[in-house]
Protein backbone atom coordinates (compact mmCIF):
# COMPACT_ATOMS: atom_id res chain seq x y z
CA UNK A 1 0.00 0.00 0.00
CA UNK A 2 1.58 3.45 -1.04
CA UNK A 3 1.09 6.51 1.24
CA UNK A 4 -1.73 8.32 -1.11
CA UNK A 5 -3.83 5.37 -0.50
CA UNK A 6 -2.99 5.29 2.91
CA UNK A 7 -4.24 8.55 3.03
CA UNK A 8 -7.30 8.15 0.80
CA UNK A 9 -8.80 5.13 3.30
CA UNK A 10 -7.85 7.94 6.35
CA UNK A 11 -10.00 10.26 3.91
CA UNK A 12 -7.55 12.61 3.87
CA UNK A 13 -5.75 12.78 1.03
CA UNK A 14 -7.95 15.02 -0.75
CA UNK A 15 -8.53 18.54 0.97
CA UNK A 16 -11.45 19.09 -0.80
CA UNK A 17 -13.56 16.70 0.96
CA UNK A 18 -13.83 17.43 4.67
CA UNK A 19 -12.26 14.12 6.21
CA UNK A 20 -9.16 15.61 6.96
CA UNK A 21 -10.93 18.53 9.09
CA UNK A 22 -12.53 15.64 10.80
CA UNK A 23 -8.89 14.17 11.55
CA UNK A 24 -7.40 17.82 11.93
CA UNK A 25 -10.11 18.78 14.75
CA UNK A 26 -9.59 15.42 16.38
CA UNK A 27 -5.54 15.91 16.74
CA UNK A 28 -5.70 19.34 17.97
CA UNK A 29 -8.69 18.43 20.65
CA UNK A 30 -6.54 15.80 22.36
CA UNK A 31 -3.57 17.91 21.61
CA UNK A 32 -4.88 20.92 24.01
CA UNK A 33 -6.36 18.06 26.58
CA UNK A 34 -3.22 16.68 27.12
CA UNK A 35 -1.40 19.96 27.08
CA UNK A 36 -4.12 21.49 29.91
CA UNK A 37 -4.54 18.05 31.93
CA UNK A 38 -0.84 16.97 32.47
CA UNK A 39 0.24 19.06 34.74
CA UNK A 40 -3.13 19.18 36.93
CA UNK A 41 -2.69 14.77 36.60
CA UNK A 42 1.19 15.48 37.54
CA UNK A 43 0.49 17.64 41.01
CA UNK A 44 -2.36 14.87 42.00
CA UNK A 45 -0.03 11.82 41.42
CA UNK A 46 2.75 13.60 43.97
CA UNK A 47 0.03 14.76 46.43
CA UNK A 48 -1.04 10.99 46.72
CA UNK A 49 2.17 9.43 46.55
CA UNK A 50 1.59 7.70 43.23
CA UNK A 51 4.63 9.08 41.94
CA UNK A 52 8.40 9.82 43.25
CA UNK A 53 9.55 13.12 44.19
CA UNK A 54 12.69 14.09 43.22
CA UNK A 55 15.50 14.05 45.94
CA UNK A 56 18.20 16.49 46.05
CA UNK A 57 21.51 15.44 45.41
CA UNK A 58 23.91 15.44 47.97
Amino acid sequence: MNLYAFLQSLGIANLAVPGWLAVMFTFLLAWFVTWRLIPAVRLFALRVGWADQQRAAA
